[in-house]
C-alpha cells in the first residue's frame, strides 16, 4: 500500500467463489478444470474485485498464465515478467 508491504496479505488464499480460492480459480489447475474462456471469465471478476477492495493506482499481473489473458486489462493494469514480480517482492522486504 502506498508502496510498502502489507504484512499477511496473501489473495492466493482468500475465498473467491462460494467453495473456491483466488488460486484454485485462478491457478494453473483452475485454468485447467475451467477452460480458458471461464478462466477469463474469471478473471475479470477478479479484477473487479481488487479495485473495489483496494482502490489501487497500479495492479501488476504476474504468472505463468498471463500468457493466456484473452480480456481488455483495466487502464491501471499491466502484465508484468514473473522476474519483476520477485525483484519487487524483494525491493518490499528491504524496507
Amino acid at each position: 500500500m502506498h508502496g510498502q508491504l502489507v504484512p499477511n496479505l496473501e489473495l492466493g488464499h482468500h475465498p473467491f467463489t462460494k467453495d473456491k480460492t483466488y488460486e484454485e480459480q485462478l491457478g494453473r489447475q483452475g485454468m485447467k478444470k475451467n477452460g480458458k474462456s471461464k478462466w477469463n471469465r474469471y478473471l475479470a471478476e477478479a479484477l473487479q474485485n481488487l479495485e473495489r477492495l483496494f482502490n489501487y493506482d497500479s495492479l501488476y499481473i504476474g504468472g505463468g498464465e498471463t500468457k493466456h489473458i484473452q480480456i481488455s486489462l483495466p487502464k491501471n493494469a499491466q502484465i508484468v515478467s514473473n522476474q519483476t514480480g520477485i525483484l519487487g517482492g524483494i525491493a518490499l522486504w528491504r524496507d
